[in-house]
């Protein structure tokens, strides 16, 4: 490594050149950004940068030229003037351009005459109030108060809306026709007076209103009781039962309000009291979700249809000697075995190795990690299983771990497997006699 000389510290890369300039100013970028006040006067801007700056264009006693304008030349003749010559005369000043107020009393009055068609000059003229078309007497508000005089203490003590809404007998006449008067105009009866609608008595059987009485006399002891009969007419004997209509009867039940009872609802039917309305929620027994997970189907119903990959019906057989030949590819293939132990992600195939729906609730411990079923059953010696259990972080005592070898080896009888005489074992076998002792 290299040693920077600008820096002091140690150069990681000394094969790659360093990126920009050498300078011999060892101010470098400071001078540009902050020049020497006694340096002496400011730097120029450069000629192609001062037409944009806004102190140029707009510069005073030089005309204005955009910045595209700014280096284009006019082809122009020396001391050559635009527009058109003209010759000067004694009314070509600024003073008679801007002039705007007519000078001449006949000039005001025509430009007055111009300027009442406006309606702020009618409404607001100049130096008059508002104009609003009122014609005002000239005594008013001098002379004469505005408004008008009423005795207010005359007024007070005798209103007319009381008058009018109740008006005093004062010197009437107190006759038949004007308290009929008042009786139709403002309801004003005498205590005790009886409210008469002037019916023809005359051509009815009741001659004298005041003194007769209406209703019929029960003279034979018919209606013995009144109200009460009628209410409980079922304890009165004398009352016979009269037919009628079901569905009226239906009606009333339902419409009517009966003495002392509630209102029924049930278009006259007649139920217990255990008896439930409504529809029941289940009709029959559902399952729930255990027995939709775990399945009820009988050993019948589990077995594969009659026509699963052959063909059942007469003259459509696709050939071959026999009836019991299967066609097409089964969706199982246990035929085929898998290359390696991971599936790569296009693969698709079930192979008779995926995992239930025992497995896929409560899967295997390490199953996030990768860990299959078959890790646990593969066979391992008693080294193998030693040291696997030392990197698991397992400390066995040398008797316990051979205890415990020992017996999983008894349960899975490996010293006869055909891969040789070595003692082996599971590592599930292995972890089941573990947790055992």
């Amino acid at each position: 490594m290299a040693a920077s000389l600008r820096t002091g510290t140690w150069d990681t890369t000394p094969h790659i050149r360093a990126a920009g300039r050498h300078s011999s100013k060892p101010e470098g970028a400071a001078v540009c950004l902050q020049p020497d006040e006694n340096a002496g006067e400011r730097p120029e801007t450069p000629p192609e940068i001062k037409k944009y700056r806004k102190s140029t264009r707009y510069e005073p006693g030089k005309v204005v030229k955009h910045y595209g304008l700014a280096d284009d030349k006019v082809p122009l003749r020396e001391n050559q003037a635009f527009g058109m010559k003209k010759e000067k005369t004694a009314d070509d000043n600024v003073a008679s351009v801007i002039r705007a107020t007519p000078e001449s009393a006949m000039l005001k009055w025509h430009q007055e005459r111009k300027e009442d068609i406006y309606a702020s000059t009618k409404r607001e003229p100049l130096g008059k109030p508002m104009s609003r078309g009122y014609v005002i007497p000239d005594e008013l508000g001098t002379t004469k108060a505005f408004g008008s005089f009423i005795d207010a203490k005359y007024r007070s003590r005798h209103p007319e809306t009381k008058d009018v809404i109740f008006n005093a007998r004062e010197g009437l006449d107190e006759n038949e026709q004007t308290h009929n008067a008042y009786v139709k105009t403002h309801g004003d009866y005498g205590p005790g007076e009886q409210r008469r609608r002037n019916y023809d008595w005359d051509n009815t059987p009741v001659k004298d209103p005041a003194n007769h009485k209406f209703g019929v006399t029960d003279t034979e002891g018919r209606h013995c009781g009144g109200v009460a009969a009628l209410l409980n007419h079922g304890e009165d004997d004398r009352l016979t039962a009269k037919i009628v209509d079901k569905k009226v009867e239906d009606f009333k039940a339902i419409d009517a309000d009966e003495l002392g009872r509630p209102k029924s609802l049930c278009l006259g039917m007649e139920r217990n009291e255990d008896h439930v309305f409504g529809m029941p929620t289940r009709r029959k027994e559902e399952w729930d979700a255990a027995q939709l997970i775990r399945g009820g189907y009988s050993e019948e119903q589990q077995q594969p249809d009659a026509d699963l990959g052959r063909s059942v019906r007469r003259n459509y057989t696709n050939g071959g000697d026999t009836h019991d030949r299967i066609f097409g590819v089964p969706t199982i293939r246990r035929d085929v075995v898998r290359h390696g132990k991971i599936r790569s992600v296009a693969d698709n195939q079930n192979y008779g190795d995926e995992p239930d729906a025992a497995r896929l609730l409560k899967p295997l411990p390490g199953a996030d990690r990768g860990v299959t079923e078959e890790d646990y059953l593969q066979a391992m010696s008693r080294p193998e299983m030693y040291a696997f259990m030392n990197r698991a972080g397992i400390d066995l005592e040398d008797g316990t771990f051979e205890a415990v070898f020992d017996r999983a080896m008894q349960l899975e009888d490996y010293r006869n497997a055909p891969e040789g005489g070595e003692d082996r074992c599971s590592l599930e076998a292995f972890r089941r006699v573990l947790h055992a002792t």
